[in-house]
């Protein structure tokens, strides 16, 4: 990041993290985010709304979206992911399984589900 601020004259970047050292981050060395990812992939809802309120009350984060892989677990508990996501007004962004690559299967089910 201090890269980026040194040697660019506006570029944006983001932060894509599930938060997992949340509690020991030094908030000072991100000061300048201003929009954060929180993956939910393998955390439960509880445990993603705990460390998005941390991100809230520490950070200059204005902005924070959620990301759900949509594997076998995620898939079903999506409607649960899509509720917490507005009811708190965090936006969401699914992404496909990239293990699973070109599965016909796998490919079904999402359409089917989704």
């Amino acid at each position: 990041m201090d890269s980026v601020y040194e040697n660019t004259d506006g570029m944006q970047a983001s932060l894509y993290t599930n938060g997992d050292l949340i509690d020991s981050v030094n908030w000072e060395n991100l000061e300048d985010i201003q929009y954060m990812i929180s993956n939910i992939t393998d955390i439960s809802i509880e445990e993603l709304a705990k460390r998005m309120k941390i991100i809230s009350e520490r950070s200059n984060v204005i902005g924070q979206t959620i990301v759900a892989t949509l594997d076998d677990y995620n898939l079903a508990r999506l409607l649960d992911i899509s509720k917490f996501g507005v009811e708190n007004g965090y936006p969401l962004r699914y992404q496909r399984d990239m293990y699973r690559g070109l599965d016909m299967e796998y490919g079904k089910m999402l359409l089917k589900q989704y």
